[in-house]
């Protein structure tokens, strides 16, 4: 996730959040190399923010997780090659995404004084009581290979809008996933 305020992009810290995407998509062949993707996914997202200093003597510990649960439904073209035997893949295209579940966790503390709670995400767009717009849009690109019904892939989703509902000290949060794909196809032929 991307996370920006009025000092700008928020990077110390950061670590990598792994999660997990599941679901079912379609392919609709248009021409001989090319198709129209989509679906409908259950797609996990979000950031950690991890922090630890000494200031005059005294530890001081910021941890933030936030935890989206989101359906995605992506619309993509994908163009495909086949060389010797291995089907190789290209797409890219928009990305609908339906905020449907989170979680917030944050802890700090100050040389033994400090918060440690958790919420449940409250989606909407009102700044006062809201955390998250429930509506995003991004942009999905993504390289692959299949052999026979198995396909392996990785991919882009960079999310477009802001959702975070607090706009405030230009605050920004901007979903964005590397995904990594395996699964396996059912032909219909």
């Amino acid at each position: 996730m991307l996370v920006k305020n009025e000092n700008g992009k928020i990077t110390d810290g950061k670590k990598i959040l792994p999660s997990f995407q599941l679901g079912a998509t379609a392919e609709f062949p248009i021409i001989d190399d090319f198709s129209f993707t989509t679906g409908l996914l259950f797609s996990r997202k979000g950031t950690l923010i991890e922090q630890n200093e000494t200031m005059y003597d005294m530890d001081f510990e910021f941890y933030e997780k936030l935890n989206l649960s989101y359906l995605d439904i992506p619309l993509t073209g994908k163009f495909v090659f086949d060389y010797r035997g291995l089907v190789l893949y290209g797409q890219s295209g928009p990305c609908v995404s339906i905020g449907i579940g989170g979680k917030h966790t944050y802890r700090n503390n100050f040389g033994g004084w400090g918060v440690d709670e958790g919420e449940d995400v409250r989606w909407g767009s009102d700044a006062n009581n809201d955390f998250i717009k429930r509506f995003d849009f991004g942009w999905f690109m993504g390289v692959g290979i299949e052999k026979g019904p198995i396909v392996v892939g990785v991919g882009y989703n960079m999310g477009l809008k802001n959702v975070s509902a607090y706009t405030g000290d230009g605050k920004v949060l901007r979903n964005r996933v590397t995904e990594i794909t395996v699964g396996y196809k059912i032909s219909t032929n």
